[in-house]
């Protein structure tokens, strides 16, 4: 299970997006686009399942601790 908080998403997803989005904007598409869920407080867990039919932006799986 891969877990982040606000920060960390950003940090591994937002060159992906070409940094176009801020923190609270990228955590709002991930949750609605179902490619993160709340699990806490400020803790979110990455849907290892997430498939993508919107080609842009591109959602990455293969992120580095």
């Amino acid at each position: 299970m891969k877990t982040f908080n606000k920060h960390t998403l950003w940090q591994n997803q937002a060159p992906s997006l070409n940094f176009e989005y801020g923190k609270d904007d990228l955590l709002e598409l991930a949750l609605e686009r179902g490619f993160v869920k709340k699990i806490g407080e400020d803790l979110y867990e990455m849907n290892e399942k997430y498939v993508t039919t919107d080609r842009s932006p591109k959602w990455t799986t293969d992120i580095k601790n």
